[in-house]
């Protein structure tokens, strides 16, 4: 699993899933923006 933080500017709930790499992820709002937990 991978952590990838981004300011919640960014967040929008679809993020796109490579080919390549087929992740689930999740999104867990943070003070100061969101963390997106992938695995």
């Amino acid at each position: 699993p991978t952590w990838e933080s981004r300011k919640g500017s960014e967040v929008g709930g679809k993020e796109e899933v490579t080919a390549e790499s087929k992740i689930m992820c999740q999104w867990r709002k943070e003070e100061g923006g969101f963390t997106r937990f992938c695995f």
